[in-house]
């Protein structure tokens, strides 16, 4: 189901800055003139200068020379440059490298254009493929192709350009598809590199970078007022790339991707704020009416170092409140510091004082979880661990600073979290060690969200136990940054001793659990297969965009699943959290099968 086009009309939507960030800006202060340099063995600095502005480099002038000169594919490129046709998958193999080394928006639109017509190639080359495994080697390499093709879109700042790539890419994309296992992971990878591209271009599309036009000096304050022609017209044109794009799936890739391509607004900070010691804006009620009158699904307040993203459940919330966010930059912590535990380090980054305003009270707690995101690329830092990354958040209570968990995504160089309520945040890495998990075949996954804080992981923690619906709730709570306002459920066995009670109310509250017919949650039974699909999809689809396309079918043995499971487990099998062999047989679950699962849920 398509979603009509609906122009935004924002009103009265005001960028402020305090006075003292301003002066500060026009005397070129920033935070980093008091930041204090943090060495580290595995930091690499980024060549790219704040803003992701690069210049054009020899090897993408070099490469696009080569497209342009040779008279086919870019298979035909990559055999110009090893000088030898070589084996396909040798040929497949260099053209994916040669995709990410391509930093610059005139390469990537010179790679693009030459992709439909590569892929049109591969398709004749597959289907005179007689060995099975030979196209399955082949489609494997095409939707590694597709995934190193997301970092092209990333790289072209306007969505014009991204709109006409991508309606080739998809047509040629399409065929590929089709003729695939719809239940194999490599098909799954590709249909949600096509989401993940076709939602960067929306993005951009409905992106308007507040520019210094209208200031006002007011109160303390200085206020940028945004041109409301320039944010009708991004806004009309998310809407209709949203729907281009959810036509050029539906027809080219799978009926029911609509729910994961995502109407996103953008409201960006001048680049030259970006440094600025303290920066804010506010969102006024008649804006978060219109916004919530023209359904859209997400609004993201790019404030430079940090981005809020608001989903479209915090937005009917506020309707008729007015909201202001806020960023105050300091220095980066120092590793060893009494605030900072010993199993975390620096990496330094600054640390982010982030509040909030609902009708000019603070307002800090929030109903329905904010994406924060944290942008790496401010403090030229490139993670080569990306597991041990994190936010750390520091609590007030205890003085100490602990992790909150972190996604890293490599195309944005950015790390996330959900979060429900603002407070001191930075970027840290983990220096835990897990000899007493060396044995178990999940140590990966269990390690990384420890080192996160989603999972408690102690030396008396036996990953081959069965996992409780109690802690199982708490890691997904934890997940998503779930806190409880009330503390209140329907529960009568819960022990407010636990480590996770705080966590399983907050869970309840969300609706991500629910009790049985005795007003009880029996915390410490162990979890099955059934169950935990039904907490996990609870939570995917109110904090993610998942698919649900007309074509997956779950296997024969689906009669064996009980009917209240049926359409949960569907949907973790479908989104490729877990594969479908794995409900073959009922049972409970592991902490380590825990731990796998989940991670999948929350990379």
């Amino acid at each position: 189901m398509f979603k009509p086009m609906k122009l935004l009309a924002i009103t009265s939507l005001l960028l402020l800055v305090s006075t003292f960030a301003f002066t500060a800006f026009c005397e070129d202060y920033s935070w980093e003139d008091h930041h204090e340099s943090t060495s580290e063995s595995d930091t690499t600095i980024s060549s790219g200068s704040q803003g992701n502005s690069n210049p054009d480099s020899s090897h993408d002038a070099e490469i696009t020379s080569k497209i342009n000169q040779i008279d086919g594919t870019l298979l035909d490129v990559i055999a110009d440059i090893r000088e030898e046709d070589g084996l396909l998958s040798d040929n497949m193999d260099g053209l994916t490298t040669l995709v990410t080394q391509i930093k610059t928006p005139s390469g990537a639109k010179s790679v693009l254009a030459a992709m439909p017509e590569t892929l049109d190639e591969l398709l004749v080359l597959k289907n005179q493929m007689t060995s099975p495994e030979e196209k399955i080697r082949l489609e494997t390499d095409i939707a590694e192709l597709m995934v190193a093709t997301e970092q092209l879109i990333e790289l072209i700042d306007q969505s014009e350009p991204g709109i006409e790539l991508l309606s080739g890419l998809f047509e040629s994309l399409g065929p590929h598809y089709q003729d695939m296992d719809v239940k194999s992971i490599t098909t799954k990878n590709m249909m949600n590199s096509a989401i993940t591209m076709s939602n960067s271009v929306i993005k951009k599309a409905g992106t308007v970078e507040l520019n210094w036009s209208g200031i006002e000096i007011s109160d303390g304050r200085v206020f940028l007022t945004p041109d409301e022609t320039t944010i009708q017209s991004a806004v009309s044109k998310a809407a209709e790339t949203e729907a281009l794009f959810e036509t050029l799936l539906s027809t080219h890739i799978d009926q029911g991707l609509e729910e994961a391509v995502v109407s996103t607004f953008t409201l960006k900070v001048p680049q030259s704020l970006e440094t600025a010691a303290k920066t804010g804006v506010v969102i006024t009620e008649s804006t978060f009416k219109t916004l919530k009158n023209h359904d859209i699904e997400h609004m993201n307040v790019d404030l430079g170092a940090a981005n809020f993203g608001l989903s479209d459940k915090f937005i009917a919330e506020h309707e008729a409140t007015d909201f202001e966010f806020h960023v105050s930059k300091d220095k980066a912590l120092e590793t060893g510091m009494d605030a900072l535990p010993s199993d975390l380090s620096s990496v330094g980054a600054p640390v982010l004082d982030l509040s909030a305003k609902q009708n000019d009270n603070l307002n800090h707690a929030f109903n329905h979880p904010v994406q924060l995101t944290l942008e790496l690329d401010y403090f030229d830092y490139e993670p080569k661990d990306q597991e041990s990354l994190l936010i750390g958040r520091f609590n007030e209570n205890t003085g100490i600073w602990e992790p909150v968990g972190g996604k890293y995504d490599p195309t944005t160089n950015t790390i996330t979290v959900y979060r429900m309520h603002l407070s001191k945040y930075t970027v840290l890495k983990s220096e835990k060690s897990y000899s007493h998990i060396e044995d178990s075949w999940a140590k990966d996954q269990i390690a990384s969200l420890t080192n996160k804080g989603i999972i408690t992981n102690t030396e008396d923690f036996i990953a081959s136990d069965d996992v409780t619906r109690e802690e199982f709730a708490g890691w997904i709570a934890k997940a998503y940054g779930l806190d409880s306002a009330t503390l209140e459920s329907n529960f009568n066995d819960l022990n407010p001793d636990s480590p996770y009670y705080e966590a399983v109310k907050a869970a309840y509250e969300q609706g991500i659990i629910s009790g049985g017919a005795d007003d009880q949650f029996h915390p410490d039974s162990a979890i099955t297969k059934e169950e935990m699909a039904v907490m996990i999809t609870a939570a995917m689809k109110k904090y993610d965009y998942a698919v649900n396309t007309d074509s997956f079918e779950l296997a024969a043995y689906e009669n064996d699943l009980p009917e209240w499971a049926l359409q949960s487990v569907e949907h973790v099998v479908e989104n490729g959290i877990v594969d479908e062999s794995y409900f073959a047989s009922t049972g409970t679950v592991t902490k380590e099968e825990a731990a796998a699962i989940l991670y999948q849920v929350y990379r």
